[in-house]
């Protein structure tokens, strides 16, 4: 992604004249508190969802799906299942698969670009979320020209580059061979000499630039959220079920079968004061909520930490409720993510 990024360069091709200052943007990763806190002026009234299934993947679950329960709040899902989201959706719509549709798949670990091209006509009343959004576009009478640009176009306008490594790369080229390498030096060691993008060139263990921010210049650990005499236990949730991916493929029959059930990895250590060993139907739990899980007691975790693995819907899970509803919705202090292995829990044999 960060190959394709600079490639494109973005600022070139997007249209930041177009963008309204007085158009709210709101952090995925507090979707739940958009969507609940009564004092924003105006609420948000509409929400539609796609690429992404926030009531898998957003923290605080539990107040996610607060937010998406709201009477008022008028939810459209596109998604090819009933996903955790979709569940409270108002309206859900199909959208096309990549054997349907025409794409570009970006470097991801890898120096291609590919040109998805599709094998069948779309299925049923399928479109790409493209086209819905242009119909949108349509029905909400907006007359910019840019709304309605088809994906082909699409396509050559982030293909139109005179950054080096798109260069010879075109769409008729992509067409005619399916894939081209981007254009990058052999040997392609591009921080072998710095060159790092940071105000000195270097990789910087101490920034300068960091106090412009209020920040601390060096890295540095601070405790996680919490009362660790009430929740003395670090919740992680590593992807490590190798039958999922993020949060596709978790409601496959198959993929269900071949994962068995989702298991809480504790420390002997942990497990012994608390009367848990392998086999224990345990409850995971914080003031944000609760997982009932499979206890399995080894030396694979640390002690003071418990993991479950990524990607299990909550729907599908005792409780209705997954990793999600455990983990924090603050934000880190520069990038804006997530902080979500800042859990902190505790646990307790329960069958």
């Amino acid at each position: 992604s960060e190959f394709f990024e600079e490639a494109l360069d973005l600022g070139a091709v997007m249209m930041p004249e177009l963008e309204d200052p007085k158009t709210r943007s709101v952090n995925m990763v507090q979707l739940g508190l958009a969507l609940t806190d009564t004092e924003l002026d105006p609420p948000i009234q509409a929400l539609i969802i796609y690429n992404s299934n926030p009531g898998s993947i957003a923290q605080n679950q539990n107040l996610v799906f607060e937010g998406l329960r709201r009477k008022d709040l008028l939810t459209v899902v596109l998604d090819h299942f009933v996903t955790d989201s979709a569940q409270f959706a108002d309206y859900v719509l199909p959208p096309t698969t990549e054997a349907e549709h025409l794409d570009l798949i970006v470097p991801w670990g890898t120096r291609y670009l590919a040109l998805n091209l599709p094998a069948i006509e779309p299925l049923g009343e399928a479109l790409p979320n493209t086209e819905i959004f242009r119909r949108l576009a349509r029905r909400l009478g907006f007359e910019e020209p840019y709304l309605y640009t088809s994906d082909d176009e699409l396509i050559k306008t982030a293909l139109d580059s005179d950054h080096p490594y798109l260069e010879g790369i075109t769409y008729e080229r992509l067409r005619r061979e399916g894939w081209a390498p981007l254009n990058l030096s052999e040997p392609w060691l591009p921080f072998a000499e710095g060159s790092f993008p940071t105000p000195s060139g270097k990789c910087e263990f101490y920034a300068e630039s960091m106090k412009d921010y209020g920040l601390d210049p060096l890295p540095r650990h601070d405790t996680p959220e919490g009362d660790t005499a009430d929740f003395p236990l670090t919740f992680m949730s590593p992807k490590s079920e190798r039958y999922f991916l993020n949060s596709s493929h978790a409601n496959q029959p198959r993929h269900l079968r071949a994962a068995g059930e989702p298991r809480l990895k504790i420390h002997p250590d942990d497990a012994a004061p608390r009367g848990i060993e392998s086999g224990n139907k345990v409850r995971v739990y914080n003031s944000r909520g609760s997982i009932e899980l499979t206890a399995v007691v080894d030396d694979a975790t640390l002690p003071k930490v418990v993991t479950m693995p990524h990607g299990w819907w909550a729907s599908l899970l005792p409780g209705g409720s997954s990793a999600n509803a455990l983990t924090p919705d603050g934000l880190s202090d520069l990038g804006g993510g997530g902080a979500f292995y800042d859990a902190k829990v505790e646990a307790e044999k329960i069958a």
